[in-house]
């Protein structure tokens, strides 16, 4: 992260569209994010999670070299 990252939302939201912070490679190919561990989050904090939702989705929408993914856990 970088320096002036403010540890909330609307900074989470800033850095994932600004390809400036970024490392060389993702700018070359695109940044791909994994979330994982989002289902606890998502069950005991449904309100924070669906702010998290929306600043994936649109980060993703600003930035085409920008993918968000969710990993499922298995077993």
């Amino acid at each position: 992260m970088p320096d002036w990252f403010g540890r909330n939302w609307d900074a989470l939201a800033d850095s994932l569209r600004d390809p400036s912070v970024w490392t060389p490679e993702a700018v070359e190919r695109g940044l791909p994010v994994v979330v994982t561990g989002w289902q606890g989050y998502a069950r005991t904090r449904p309100d924070e999670w669906k702010v998290a939702q929306d600043v994936f989705e649109q980060a993703v929408g600003d930035e085409p070299a920008l993918t968000v993914a969710l990993a499922l856990a298995l077993g």
